[in-house]
């Protein structure tokens, strides 16, 4: 539509809300993250504690920081995960 306008108002004609396709979205819950999983996402990418608070970009993303590094210091909860062995277990 934009590409093929010849002036201003019909490439502004392209972003009508009745001109773009209405494509249904059906998405149920997403599901729940394993442990393994939500630690891994603790701390975003950043390898350490240093460089998340130096990519922190405000004091609340530094308190993020230190309590996802916390959470990670603290290990695994002591509730098993299906599928995995436990010290007891073994």
């Amino acid at each position: 539509c934009i590409v093929s306008s010849e002036s201003a108002s019909e490439a502004d004609a392209c972003f009508a809300s009745d001109a773009i396709p209405k494509i249904p979205v059906s998405r149920g819950p997403a599901p729940p993250l394993s442990e393994m999983d939500s630690r891994a996402a603790l701390m975003g990418p950043a390898a350490s504690l240093g460089e998340c608070i130096v990519d922190a970009e405000n004091a609340g993303e530094i308190e993020s920081c230190k309590s996802d590094y916390e959470a990670l210091v603290a290990g695994p909860s002591a509730a098993p995960q299906a599928g995995f062995l436990t010290p007891a277990a073994v």
